[in-house]
């Protein structure tokens, strides 16, 4: 369970980095491992540049592929909740809702 929960956390933090980091970026702050944006010949000021939009999409994709499978893990994680904690299983199923609405739509928009 505990390695589910972890994984469920994960998922919400990256879900919130992938929404906002164009957003972040404008103000100085990346939150975009160094060592994947090297992985693509990126730095964090090529993110908001237009000439590089293709690599950085494939970037974001992939971020986006891999918050989808810590997401899969957040639905064992809520499964293991004791069926009569139906308040708290909901609690836990709003964020993922909330969160893979723009998560979608992120992987959506680089296919």
């Amino acid at each position: 369970m505990k390695e589910n929960d972890i994984r469920f956390c994960k998922a919400l933090q990256l879900t919130n980095m992938l929404r906002y980091y164009a957003k972040d970026l404008r103000i100085n702050h990346c939150y975009l491992l160094p060592s994947m944006l090297e992985g693509y010949s990126l730095t964090p000021q090529d993110l908001l540049s237009t000439g590089s939009a293709s690599r950085v999409l494939v970037v974001i994709q992939e971020l986006a592929r891999y918050t989808l499978a810590q997401f899969r893990d957040a639905i064992d994680y809520i499964l293991a909740i004791r069926c009569l904690a139906v308040r708290l299983r909901q609690a836990c199923l709003w964020p993922i809702m909330i969160g893979l609405e723009p998560l979608l739509l992120l992987r959506g928009s680089t296919s």
